[in-house]
């Protein structure tokens, strides 16, 4: 009997080892996928505040356009003529119109525009975990500030990054 109980352990054993096995198997693959679109966002636009202006001297600032767009987006930053509509000679409304000028570049030579009318600023996205900078540079001229009313004065340029 207790033969029996032995050869029926091994064969019930048996059968359990071997009825997880499959004998029948078939591979394929699966093919996965994705697409990034060129996404672009302006994080922060600054205030080109110039302060109390010195008739003496150009009165100069500046302040930084913080954007983000996708990894390898090209793209460019542009700026609107304000309320003058006219990139070539903006002005800031107050008492009298006061003209003003903003530039690309440090020596205040490139006016920043939109790239039919002054220069656009041309940027590559570097992913929105690492924001980047683009510098806008402001002057009002001597000149400008001399023949200036008392008064305030202020002006809306649109800023547009295109992708």
């Amino acid at each position: 009997m207790r033969h029996r109980f032995i050869k029926a352990g091994a064969i019930a054993v048996a059968c359990t080892l071997t009825s997880g096995i499959s004998f029948a198997q078939d591979v394929a693959n699966m093919l996965v996928t994705a697409n990034v679109a060129p996404s672009c966002q302006l994080n922060s636009v600054p205030t080109i505040a110039f302060g109390t202006l010195n008739p003496l001297v150009d009165n100069d600032t500046q302040g930084d356009i913080l954007w983000v767009c996708t990894s390898g987006t090209s793209t460019v930053i542009q700026l609107d003529g304000g309320g003058s509509g006219n990139i070539l000679a903006r002005t800031m409304a107050g008492p009298s119109p006061l003209p003003y000028q903003l530039f690309t570049n440090a020596g205040r030579s490139q006016i920043f525009g939109d790239g039919t009318t002054g220069n656009a600023v041309g940027v590559s996205g570097t992913g929105y975990s690492t924001p980047d900078t683009v510098t806008v540079y402001g002057r009002v001229a001597q000149a400008d500030a001399q023949n200036a009313t008392n008064g305030n004065y202020s002006d809306t340029v649109v800023v547009t990054i295109v992708f």
